[in-house]
C-alpha cells in the first residue's frame, strides 16, 4: 500500500510540471491571439476591440432577463466607467454589442427600440429626436428581423454618428448627433433602462 501511495504521489508530482507548462502555453496562446474572450450564454465577446481607429475595452456584459432570456449585451468604451452619466458624455467611439438568444421579427424589434428610448424621455425632449428615431425605425424594419445567434451592433463614431449593423452589415446611413447615441445608451443604462440587472452588469456594478 505504501508503494502504491508513493507511486501515485510520484505520478502526481510528475504531472505538475506538465500542468504548469499547459497553463503557460494557454496564456501564451491568448496573448498571441490578442484579446481574451468572455463567454455568456454561449456568446463570446472579446475584452478589447478596435472601432474607428480607437481601442475600446469591455465595460460590462449581461443578459436581458425575464421569463425568457432575450439577448446578451456588452458595452464597449474607450475606458471603463461605472457611472451612466459619465458614459453619456464620454468622448470617442462606443459600441453596444447585442447577441440574440431567440428569434425576433422586425416589427417587434423596432417597437422594442422605440419603447426603450421613449421610456427615458419626456414628450418635449423627444421632439428633437423624433425624425432620427423614424429613420432608425426604418432601418430596423428593413433588416427583416433577427434570428437566435445574430449580432446587432450599435456603433458610435464621433465623425459620423450612430450606425446599426446586423451581422456586421451596416443598415442604412449613420444617424448624426451625439444625442441620438445617448438615446440608444439610455435604453440600456438609463434611469429607466429595459432591465435593471442588465444595466448594472453593463456598468460593472453589483446586481440589483
Amino acid at each position: 500500500m505504501t508503494g502504491w501511495i508513493g507511486r501515485r504521489k510520484g505520478n502526481a508530482m510528475g504531472r505538475r510540471p506538465r500542468a504548469a507548462l499547459a497553463g503557460i502555453v494557454l496564456a501564451a496562446t491568448v496573448s498571441m491571439a490578442g484579446a481574451a474572450t468572455v463567454e455568456r450564454e454561449g456568446m463570446r465577446y472579446e475584452d478589447t476591440l478596435k472601432l474607428s481607429g480607437s481601442q475600446l475595452v469591455l465595460n460590462g456584459l449581461g443578459v436581458r432577463g425575464g421569463f425568457l432570456k432575450g439577448y446578451v449585451a456588452a458595452l464597449y468604451l474607450p475606458h471603463k466607467e461605472v457611472d451612466a452619466d459619465q458614459v453619456f458624455v464620454l468622448k470617442g467611439p462606443k459600441r453596444i454589442a447585442v447577441r440574440m438568444l431567440l428569434d425576433v421579427n422586425a416589427s417587434t424589434l423596432a417597437r422594442t427600440f422605440s419603447d426603450g428610448i421613449r421610456k427615458n424621455y419626456k414628450d418635449d425632449a423627444l421632439d428633437v429626436l423624433r425624425e432620427r428615431m423614424d429613420v432608425f425605425d426604418g432601418q430596423v424594419r428593413a433588416a427583416g428581423g433577427v434570428k437566435k445567434g445574430d449580432a446587432i451592433d450599435l456603433d458610435f463614431d464621433p465623425a459620423k454618428g450612430s450606425r446599426l449593423l446586423i451581422n456586421g452589415k451596416p443598415q442604412g446611413d449613420a444617424i448624426t448627433g451625439d444625442d441620438f447615441y445617448v438615446a440608444l445608451l439610455k435604453m440600456f443604462i438609463g434611469e429607466r433602462a429595459v432591465d435593471k440587472n442588465l444595466r448594472a452588469a453593463l456598468l460593472g456594478q453589483p446586481g440589483q
